[in-house]
């Protein structure tokens, strides 16, 4: 087999479970205990588990769909594409000519983000972009759990994109809510990054 024959697939997109995914995968004597899917007749899908009852949300379904959709709704499986709960139909929505596109224009962000942050020991900036919030207010609110959930991750997913190791230095006063540095190294950089990020920890209890 060649390098070229292979197909490529990403493993790493937000897909939901799959409809059938405990009766396909339990054995039959505890299927009556297992979560089950649930069509309502306002045209969501919920799965009931023990009397709680579990909403799908379609953020965890996003595979194909652009940032500006992302959202709570659909709630449906009839309304998502097949290809985030399908793992066939996934195979089918990914074109390998497409994905290796999408590899290659990476690789050249990677590359000129690399070129700008060469010349300095490390990039700089709060681990996230909030303190820790309250946990009570995002029990009570689905939407603010999500919004909340993307800004705390906007940080470090950047430069997880850009393939970058990072550490995050605990910067808060005593009694403070919780807030952390991260230091950004150069891909494959761990040995400096962590020398760096000693460095700065001790500048930080001086």
């Amino acid at each position: 087999m060649r390098k070229d024959d292979l197909i490529l697939i990403s493993v790493d997109d937000h897909i939901i479970e799959p409809p059938d995914m405990f009766a396909n995968h339990i054995p039959a004597k505890y299927r009556q205990d297992t979560p089950r899917l649930e069509h309502r007749d306002d045209g969501t899908d919920v799965w009931v588990f023990r009397g709680t009852t579990i909403t799908n949300s379609a953020l965890n379904a996003v595979a194909g769909r652009p940032k500006e959709e992302y959202g709570l709704e659909p709630q449906g499986l009839d309304e998502i594409r097949p290809g985030c709960y399908d793992v066939h139909e996934r195979v089918k929505d990914m074109n390998a000519a497409d994905y290796i596109d999408v590899l290659v224009a990476r690789d050249r962000l990677i590359a000129e983000a690399d070129a700008i942050t060469a010349p300095f020991d490390a990039v700089l900036l709060p681990s996230t972009a909030m303190v820790a919030p309250a946990i009570a207010p995002l029990e009570a609110s689905e939407d603010l759990y999500i919004r909340t959930n993307i800004l705390i991750l906007r940080n470090t997913f950047c430069f997880n994109f850009l393939d970058r190791c990072a550490l995050s230095i605990p910067m808060h006063r005593p009694g403070e809510a919780p807030c952390g540095l991260m230091v950004v190294g150069e891909t494959m950089g761990d040995r400096r990054l962590l020398a760096v990020g000693q460095a700065i920890e001790a500048a930080l209890l001086a």
